[in-house]
């Protein structure tokens, strides 16, 4: 666009898997013999870049990200749990999970070249998180109990957030540069339901 480049990066991916069960804990006793864990997962991004023409005294990158994210998985756990015992009742439970994750952000990178030689650099994104995740259990079929509690679960966050990064660069040869940058960084929420 004149003399700004504009970028678009659209990206889509699905993931499906279907275990279909496994001994999951590993004893020789027949104890804990189906865990399956079949799920999905789709995630959609969309990154719109604006950059300015290189070469001046200022260097720009304006941009915005967009992420969304949707899980659907069921867990099965079941089993004669304590047959060696002398009881053999089968205990276990199927836990369907459902879960999404929604990230907006604005980001912004700007170099000046104050000598050919000696450059500042300054970056900042501001953003907001939102994540939510909901379990519903039941009892495996044929079980008397569960292992664990199958009662609904449902969890969710949201979080603004706003990093940055500061440095400067200096090429002391044409095939030498120092640099030093100080960052501060952002690790999203998330929520665990499965506790």
């Amino acid at each position: 666009i004149g003399d700004l480049t504009l970028t678009s990066i659209s990206a889509y991916r699905a993931y499906k898997s279907d275990n279909p069960g496994s001994d999951a804990d590993s004893v020789p006793v027949d104890r804990l013999n189906v865990n399956s864990s079949p799920r999905d997962i789709r995630n959609f991004s969309q990154e719109v870049r604006l950059a300015s023409p290189t070469g001046g005294m200022i260097d720009y990158l304006l941009g915005f990200y967009y992420f969304d994210s949707e899980l659907s998985s069921t867990n099965s756990q079941y089993g004669p749990v304590r047959a060696d015992m002398g009881l053999p009742f089968i205990l276990g439970q199927i836990q369907e999970t459902q879960a999404s994750t929604t990230s907006v952000a604005g980001f912004a990178n700007i170099t000046a070249h104050l000598s050919p030689a000696f450059r500042l650099l300054a970056g900042a994104r501001i953003g907001k998180e939102s994540i939510s995740a909901r379990t519903i259990g039941r009892l495996a079929p044929g079980s008397v109990a569960p292992i664990i509690g199958i009662a609904p679960i449902y969890g969710q966050v949201s979080d603004s957030y706003f990093s940055y990064k500061v440095g400067a660069q200096y090429d002391l040869t044409p095939d030498v540069m120092a640099y030093a940058t100080y960052t501060r960084g952002y690790k999203g929420p998330s929520v665990n339901d499965q506790t």
